[in-house]
């Protein structure tokens, strides 16, 4: 199990596409799950994996909603 939470903080583009790449390519041979916490529309857009969102209304104080991006 591999957890990353922001990797891609003060990651350049290009950087962010090396990260995806082995985050889909490498790693799975290693771990059996990754779990990536981003806000980083570029990593999102770049991997192929199964993608949540977790949102929630701040100004409300609302309930966490999570739906498959």
């Amino acid at each position: 199990l591999l957890i990353l939470d922001e990797p891609t903080h003060n990651l350049d583009t290009e950087a962010v596409l090396t990260l995806s790449n082995l985050l889909e390519n490498q790693l799975p041979s290693l771990v059996d799950q990754i779990f990536v916490v981003t806000h980083d529309q570029k990593l999102l857009d770049a991997t192929n994996a199964k993608k949540f969102l977790i949102d929630r209304d701040k100004e409300i104080d609302g309930v966490s909603s999570v739906v498959e991006y």
